[in-house]
């Protein structure tokens, strides 16, 4: 006997005459089943046997517990978390006893083998075959699957616990004798067909099984195509709105409901008028629940667990620090941004629980949060094991001490969410697979585990407009639906494949998990049901991460294509009225600046760019680093010139120092440059990383010194890292000498380290001026007759000079030749029409001038894109490489 397959689903009338006959109906779905018990009235009904309505899954835990009671062996059924819990314990044993086996991804892997259980499960695979086992000893990772499932098969055994793909076999195996309820017949109403573990019980159960389902789709539906999918979901939202006004029965059909709901529900509320508003106002119903460890509130008290026991990302620690479940006044949340400067300037990828308590013991010490995790620290609790029971009430403290989740913030849905965390501490304590001691790790892993079983689905009225997935919607009633995201790539979505079970028993067995045409056939049975009742219309969008989105074969769709929908933005009905702001918001300018020199290059080359980082303070959040940033490795450069030329401070010594001498001090010098470094950019680099950067540095020094030995004209070394305070225009900038040479005609040299890059001379004498550094210290220094850049790295070590001869005949002629092209014999002639331009570029930083002046120089290394949008082509004038600071 097998169950006979009849099409299309039952209608209202033929369910209710079915039930008084005393017809079990089952059902795929839960919504289905509580849809039909409302529609039909069960309770109306005046038989002896109560008809019933449940689904598949409902029928075989109540027919199991049943028998349980009548044969007397209690067994705990596990809860789905409970599972996960017993999956991760076999995985880590088989993974600590296999020396040669890891995972990169362990949770991934324990969800991945609950799957591949319950496939091997309901499609009755005889593991004890040598044939089947044979097959599974074929390959690494279904060999290891094995080893996995057989271990967690013995301890399901010896605990007595069942799991819910064990539950149709064990029925099965009991043979249970009810001569009642073999004289019933069952309906089984689902666009899939029974798994072969449910066809076997039910077909020992009762007299005769009927499988209900839809006819195939047999023609293509009326599409919509949209150029994104933001335009795509925008349009759905206001579809909906439109039917709900109209009072109409309508569904959207989400086919990626996780990753597409969030933003429809965004949408929906600013079509229905209330973003700002509690979530119930919103009259739309979601057909599914959001597991808690998504949850904002609850998503941060994972992050806020995990900082204890392991280093967060960078995007993990941002979203803990701008938590508002863990500040909880004004200026507590004023501080999150200095805290993630602070974390971000050490340049790490990843930070651990020191890192962020210092960073937040010197921005907001005493702040909730920082006393929260430095208990945790004086508390050592990575090296404590405890009970999942203790480890409950080690962590309610704590939370309480981080003031989590800030209630007097909260709104009604928070408060809802809220209220959940007792149950899911009440799930680990009583968790009986969780019973022996755990490490910080283990139990926040089993957290997230019991936070992803509860759903938090929130109160809401019955309304008219709902949202679900495709396979949702299994035998309900619409007058209007719209699937979203009908595209080739995920409509009907691809089958998911069984990875740890052999090709071949997959195909063997008919495991629709890895059958295509399955998936296609269900989804064309469920896109039928609802056509049959209703008015379908699909959307897809054109184009999806950069690449074109074709349509699916359910859409109907010109060879050309269709013209896309464009909704017109809502017009604001009153009149706009220009308003003149010549004054704009006015800033005090702080009288003195540090970092002068960056101040003028800035106003030079891009006003806004001057504007934006000195007078509004604006800064980007340093990105991740592997190993030594540019300007980390410049300032190396510079501590090391600077420790060599302490010792050597004039050419005659220079010219006088032996190789063996001057390797020595080149070695000193780096090494004293290092030590510099702070031991937060040690750590983070390594040893490995200081030793590659001590021999780079002793190697820049020599090929340096050989430069400086070049010089003919006999110099004494008159300053390193000096500082000047220069004072224009109401404005005083601290400004940094790398070096002053003196040549014997008491004319002094300013000369700036560069690591890297090419340099012109033209930037000195050309109006507007554009590189200002040098040319300020012609208004610091009396004597200053050259200029130049030293290009201590690259390819071509050498000066760049503009001015008077320093003996190096190559940089000599180049500034000859410039000075020539400026129409000067004397560095003083340029000293006064610089003192102009200076002053023009202070002028205007204080008053304001913050014109965007875009070019391929300014916008190149620019963090200020967003702000004025300038876009720096591919086809750009060729640039000169960054330097090194």
């Amino acid at each position: 006997m097998s169950i006979s397959a009849i099409s299309p689903f039952p209608d209202e009338v033929s369910i209710r005459e079915a039930l008084a006959k005393g017809t079990l109906i089952l059902t795929a779905t839960q919504r289905l089943s509580r849809h039909l018990t409302q529609t039909i009235g069960v309770r109306d009904f005046k038989v002896g046997r109560v008809p019933t309505i449940l689904p598949v899954d409902a029928w075989l835990v109540q027919t199991w517990r049943s028998l349980s009671e009548t044969h007397k062996m209690p067994q705990r059924l596990l809860s789905a978390s409970e599972r996960d819990t017993l999956w991760r314990q076999v995985i880590e044993s088989e993974v600590t006893e296999n020396a040669g086996f890891s995972l990169v991804q362990p949770e991934t892997a324990v969800q991945l083998a609950g799957r591949c259980r319950r496939a091997v499960k309901d499609y009755v695979v005889p593991m004890s075959s040598d044939r089947v086992r044979s097959y599974f000893e074929s390959e690494a990772d279904t060999r290891f699957f094995l080893q996995w499932l057989t271990k967690f098969d013995m301890r399901l055994k010896a605990e007595g616990w069942v799991v819910a793909e064990d539950l149709a076999e064990d029925i099965t195996a009991r043979n249970p004798t009810c001569s009642e309820d073999k004289q019933r017949d069952v309906w089984f109403l689902s666009e899939e067909p029974p798994v072969p573990s449910l066809e076997k019980v039910l077909l020992g159960q009762f007299k005769r099984v009927h499988w209900f389902r839809s006819e195939t789709l047999t023609y293509r539906l009326p599409t919509q195509a949209f150029d994104s999918r933001e335009s795509e979901i925008r349009g759905a939202a206001r579809w909906g709105k439109e039917q709900h006004d109209a009072g109409l029965a309508s569904v959207i059909v989400l086919s990626d409901y996780q990753q597409d709901r969030a933003l429809l529900e965004h949408h929906l509320r600013a079509e229905f008028g209330v973003q700002d508003q509690v979530f119930t106002d919103l009259p739309v119903n979601f057909s599914r629940g959001i597991e808690l460890s998504k949850v904002p509130m609850f998503r941060d008290l994972l992050l806020f667990c995990r900082l204890m026991a392991q280093p967060l990302t960078r995007q993990e620690v941002t979203a803990l620090i701008r938590s508002p479940f863990f500040f909880v006044n004004d200026d507590d949340r004023a501080v999150r941004g200095p805290v993630l400067s602070r974390l971000y300037a050490s340049k790490r990828g990843s930070f651990g629980l020191s890192q962020v308590i210092t960073a937040l013991s010197q921005v907001a010490p005493g702040s909730p949060l920082e006393r929260a995790l430095s208990r945790a620290r004086a508390d050592r609790l990575h090296h404590v094991r405890l009970s999942a029971s203790a480890w409950c009430e080690r962590l309610i403290p704590l939370l309480q001490e981080a003031n989590w989740p800030s209630a007097s913030g909260l709104d009604s849905l928070e408060y809802q969410q809220a209220d959940l965390i007792e149950a899911v501490f009440d799930a680990i304590e009583i968790n009986p697979v969780a019973k022996d001691v755990l490490s910080l790790g283990t139990f926040i892993s089993g957290l997230k585990v019991a936070l992803d079983s509860q759903l938090f689905q929130p109160k809401t009225d019955i309304s008219q407009l709902q949202v679900m997935s495709l396979g949702d919607t299994v035998g309900l009633n619409f007058e209007t639906v719209r699937v979203v995201g009908a595209s080739a790539e995920r409509f009907p979505r691809k089958a998911a494949g069984l990875p740890l079970i052999p090709w071949r028993i997959c195909h063997e067995f008919e495991m629709h998990e890895v059958m295509g045409d399955c998936q296609r056939l269900v989804s064309s049975r469920l896109l039928m049901q609802l056509a049959s009742l209703g008015s379908v219309v699909l959307s897809y969008h054109r184009i999806a991460d950069g690449a074109h989105n074709l349509p699916s074969e359910f859409c109907d769709v010109p060879s050309n294509g269709v013209e896309s929908i464009a909704y017109k933005l809502v017009e604001v009905d009153s009149v706009m009225s220009p308003f003149a702001d010549e004054r704009g918001l006015e800033t005090q300018v702080p009288t003195e600046q540090l970092g002068g020199v960056s101040l003028l290059e800035k106003q030079a080359m891009c006003p806004l760019k001057a504007h934006l980082s000195h007078r509004l303070d604006l800064r980007a959040l340093e990105s991740e680093t592997q190993g030594l940033s540019a300007g980390e490795r410049g300032g190396l450069l510079h501590k090391a010139l600077q420790c060599f030329f302490t010792g050597m401070g004039s050419s005659e010594l220079i010219n006088n120092i032996s190789g063996g001498a001057m390797a020595a001090l080149a070695e000193e010098a780096a090494a004293m440059a290092l030590q510099s470094l702070h031991s937060t950019v040690r750590d983070r680099v390594g040893l490995p990383y200081l030793e590659v950067e001590h021999t780079r540095l002793v190697r820049l020094l020599i090929t340096w010194v050989g430069i400086e030995k070049q010089r003919t004209i006999p110099f004494v070394i008159e300053s390193l890292e000096s500082t000047f305070d220069w004072t224009c225009g109401g404005l005083t900038l601290s400004l940094t000498a790398d070096r002053v040479d003196q040549l014997q005609n008491g004319q002094q040299v300013v000369i700036d380290y560069k690591s890297g890059g090419s340099h012109s001379a033209s930037g000195w004498h050309q109006s507007p001026l554009k590189s200002p550094q040098l040319p300020c210290y012609s208004q610091l220094l009396e004597n200053v007759g050259t200029i130049g850049i030293a290009r201590v790295g690259g390819s071509d070590p050498n000066y760049t000079l503009l001015g008077g001869a320093i003996g190096l005949s190559a940089a000599d002629t180049q500034s000859e030749k410039a000075m020539a092209t400026a129409g000067v014999a004397d560095l003083s002639e340029l000293k006064d029409r610089w003192g102009l331009e200076l002053s023009d570029l202070v002028r205007g930083f204080v008053e304001g001038d913050a014109v965007a002046t875009p070019s391929a120089n300014a916008c190149r290394y620019c963090d200020f894109k967003i702000i004025c949008r300038a876009h720096l082509s591919e086809a750009s004038d060729v640039i000169q490489e960054s330097d090194d600071e």
